[in-house]
């Protein structure tokens, strides 16, 4: 993980004079591209480090540089410590606990000093390591992004076809309920987002690209999150507490028939899942298209269960 690189890059500089960026991109297994973007963003928390060409050059920090025990207050490094945790069973163990101790050894605050206490923030992401090969994709996909790899899998789309992709990662992220991957695909020639449970016979490509560039491209927008649609649903249960867990009180409207909840949500799976796993507690009063869809998945499963003729 990048934080994790950058706290140990720190670490060897405070106890070495200097090193080369060739040296710090074989220990740690990435491109010297990448050691000068983590240089600039060190340079950019306030790290002094610097680099000089030439014969006997190489990284250093600037002289008298020491990280003291302000650098983090106890809280920050609690803060932290939640935030790396919570991810831990998901993208492995070892390198969650050595950022911790490098954490720790950076502020000079000790185990003891915490008092005992927790962070007031609990994240656990414990429960997706129950889905088979998740665990290993996002493993294999965060390091093809470090190294900016071309990445190849076969995807299934939703109507159960699959095609062979090659794309340039860019990004994974949490959303919903759901790990997706963000990245140019190669075959389509635009910016896709990807589910992750989706892929199969993923393999990263010793064949690298631009990665900073293709963030920065123009089109970048073309990538961004559907327009959303403005979709009203009728709950006629008033006491049903799962209307809190994503609607705000400004999105609720109470009438003599129930509860009006307008809510703005790009049209995708996820949507018309929430509100077939509803069931009769909630009607779609509009859009028009969308409650024809919900009517149409409605009547494919009455066909699937109902009564044989």
């Amino acid at each position: 993980m990048k934080i994790d690189r950058l706290l140990a890059i720190t670490i060897l500089l405070l106890n070495r004079e200097k090193v080369t960026a060739r040296e710090l991109s074989e220990r740690f297994e990435v491109s010297v591209r990448t050691i000068y973007r983590d240089i600039d963003a060190l340079n950019l928390a306030g790290i002094p480090v610097t680099a000089s060409q030439g014969s006997g050059g190489g990284i250093f920090l600037m002289p008298g540089y020491r990280v003291d025990h302000q650098f983090f207050t106890s809280e920050e490094i609690l803060s932290l410590i939640t935030t790396l945790s919570g991810i831990t069973s998901i993208l492995g163990d070892a390198g969650i606990r050595g950022a911790e101790e490098k954490i720790r050894h950076l502020s000079g605050l000790q185990p003891a000093d915490s008092g005992g206490r927790e962070g007031p923030v609990s994240i656990d992401l414990s429960g997706w390591e129950r889905i088979p090969g998740l665990k290993e994709k996002l493993t294999r996909l965060v390091r093809a992004i470090q190294d900016e790899k071309l990445v190849r899998f076969t995807y299934t789309n939703l109507e159960g076809g699959t095609v062979a992709r090659e794309t340039e990662p860019l990004k994974v992220f949490f959303e919903f309920s759901n790990w997706y991957l963000l990245a140019w695909c190669r075959l389509r020639k635009d910016y896709r987002y990807f589910r992750i449970s989706r892929m199969d016979d993923l393999a990263v490509l010793d064949r690298s690209f631009d990665r900073p560039a293709r963030m920065n491209d123009s089109g970048r927008g073309a990538w961004q999150e559907k327009t959303p649609v403005e979709i009203e649903l009728l709950f006629s249960d008033t006491s049903d507490g799962r209307i809190r867990d994503f609607f705000s009180r400004e999105d609720i409207r109470v009438e003599e028939d129930g509860l009006h909840v307008t809510a703005r949500w790009p049209l995708d799976e996820w949507v018309y899942g929430y509100i077939l796993g509803l069931g009769p507690r909630v009607e779609v009063l509009s859009p028009p298209a969308v409650r024809e869809e919900i009517v149409r998945r409605i009547r494919d499963m009455e066909r699937l269960y109902g009564p044989e003729t």
